[in-house]
């Protein structure tokens, strides 16, 4: 299993929340599998906000 650490702007993260369905798209170094983690950073300039550990559920080249 392979964690994967993503820092995205305060903003976009907001904005996912309200969405009903959140998904976020992301170019990763290695192809993750189904079931890796995702740490999602929340930033604000260089301060991390909040932290949320997600679930990679599709991947594809």
């Amino acid at each position: 299993m392979t964690t994967f650490s993503v820092e995205i702007h305060e903003d976009i993260v907001t904005r996912l929340k309200r969405s009903a369905q959140p998904e976020i798209t992301l170019d990763l170094p290695s192809v993750p599998e189904p079931g890796d983690k995702l740490w999602v950073k929340s930033m604000r300039g260089t301060y991390i906000v909040e932290t949320e550990k997600c679930m990679i559920l599709e991947s594809c080249r």
